[in-house]
């Protein structure tokens, strides 16, 4: 025999959040002495729910006899021992379910949210990709920061270690000043920030390394800062951190007693004879340039007295074992200094004995001296007005310029006397001569990057073409008024 009753409600029990309607069965089977009960729960949810949401639940009891009539009254009284009286559903469903209530889960599902609008889209997506597009920002700008880091570093490594290296008893700051003022000064060129540079690591090194201002450190920043000048055109400075330098490297040479710095100080007293002649105090400059050749002679190192009497010219070749490009410069700047002065008698003796001591010494290969000495020579010729002297001692240094083609030194001393010959062609009214050799004087120096001198050879070119000019068309005029 099989019963069945079903009810219909909604649940509190399970699902105290969540209202939905619930159908609940009992089926009984009585065969013999057996009963089977079974007990059937179905959920049945909104119709907001689709299909696969719905649960059913279903447990099968199996329960004698004795049990079934033990628990449920309705099966005490029967007819051989099958009847059916009405069951207490109420009892059986609610023991039931109270004992398996903690086996049962009911999955919970999520509510469903209120359906977005297509600009609360979009205005999400926008918020998204500037999100992404200021992570890349981001990324991008740190990546570039630490490789320019990295590089700065590195390339400060390599002038340190191999172009520039700093002396390592400084302190950092003062090195990185003169790495700076390094930079300014051969890579990346800008006077007035390489000055700031050396003023920086001067100050530096004398307030926090305490360094003595006759160490060599600190001279070789004074003399940077001169060269500084002179390259900015400030020769009044230049004289002065050039002189104050001088000074200097002679107190440390009286302290060690030695002559290692020697070169040093004939090169100031170079540099400072130089400048005094581009000031035009010609007396001074003298007295400099003789003494760095009374140096060189093995003179007792002493500061110049500019009171004192000046060397003899012929007390400057006393000895023939002085021949060096220092002595030859010092000695070519001297006798310029005379000629410049119009003292022809000074100057020509002297460019006179210094070409015969470089001829002597061939082995020193000084060809391109020996060029600019002749050159030397022929430009006094001509301030004297011989011409013609002047033309052979200018063919003679142009020949010995030309056979070092390539010498920077050759190249420009080769464009100044094709200059020169210019003008003495020009002088004998040779247009045609005059205006070739301006052109090839020009290419030398374009070649050994002369600039003043390519000025200054374009301006003579320039003026003995329009004189050419002018006389092509006076004497076309003139043909005009004959005819």
């Amino acid at each position: 025999m099989i019963l069945q009753q079903c009810r219909f409600g909604f649940s509190s029990l399970f699902f105290p959040k969540v209202q939905n309607g619930f159908r609940k069965c009992v089926t009984v089977h009585i065969n013999d002495n057996i009963v089977v009960s079974r007990l059937s729960f179905q959920l049945q949810f909104s119709s907001l729910r689709s299909k696969s949401l719905r649960s059913k639940t279903a447990h099968t009891l199996p329960v004698t006899r004795g049990i079934a009539a033990s628990r449920f009254p309705i099966f005490r009284n029967t007819q051989n021992n099958k009847f059916l009286t009405i069951i207490n559903h109420n009892t059986f469903f609610h023991s039931f379910l109270r004992q398996k209530q903690r086996l049962i889960h009911i999955p919970s599902y999520p509510p469903i949210k209120r359906q977005q609008t297509a600009f609360q889209i979009a205005f999400k997506q926008a918020g998204r990709e500037f999100v992404r597009f200021l992570t890349f920002l981001f990324i991008s700008l740190l990546s570039i920061l630490i490789i320019g880091l990295l590089s700065w570093r590195g390339y400060h490594f390599y002038i340190e270690h191999f172009l520039y290296p700093t002396p390592t008893k400084l302190s950092r700051p003062a090195r990185d000043c003169l790495r700076g003022a390094f930079i300014r000064t051969n890579i990346s060129p800008d006077s007035h920030t390489a000055e700031i540079y050396l003023r920086q690591a001067l100050q530096i090194i004398l307030e926090k390394d305490k360094l003595e201002l006759n160490d060599q450190i600190i001279i070789d920043i004074l003399k940077s800062l001169g060269d500084n000048y002179v390259w900015r055109g400030n020769l009044e400075e230049a004289i002065l951190q050039y002189r104050q330098t001088l000074e200097l490297l002679l107190q440390q040479h009286q302290s060690r007693e030695g002559k290692e710095d020697l070169s040093e100080v004939i090169n100031i007293a170079k540099k400072l004879g130089d400048l005094y002649i581009r000031i035009q105090e010609y007396n001074t400059a003298e007295k400099y340039l003789v003494w760095a050749i009374g140096l060189l002679q093995g003179n007792v190192i002493e500061l110049l007295n500019e009171d004192d009497e000046v060397l003899e010219n012929t007390s400057i070749f006393t000895s023939s074992s002085l021949i060096n490009k220092d002595f030859i410069a010092i000695t070519d700047l001297l006798a310029g200094l005379y000629a410049k002065q119009r003292k022809y008698d000074y100057a020509l003796p002297l460019y006179l004995s210094l070409l015969k001591m470089i001829q002597e010494k061939e082995g020193l290969k000084l060809k391109c001296w020996e060029a600019i000495i002749n050159g030397h020579i022929g430009e006094i010729f001509y301030a004297m007005g011989k011409y013609d002297e002047a033309l052979g001692w200018l063919q003679e240094g142009l020949s010995k310029a030309k056979n070092d083609d390539g010498n920077r030194d050759c190249d420009e001393c080769a464009g100044v006397i094709l200059n020169n010959l210019g003008l003495i062609h020009e002088r004998k009214e040779n247009n045609e001569l005059a205006v070739s050799l301006y052109i090839n004087a020009i290419g030398f120096a374009e070649k050994a990057q002369d600039f003043i001198g390519i000025e200054d050879f374009t301006r003579n070119l320039n003026r003995v073409q329009t004189q050419k000019e002018k006389v092509v068309s006076s004497e076309q005029d003139n043909s005009k008024e004959t005819k």
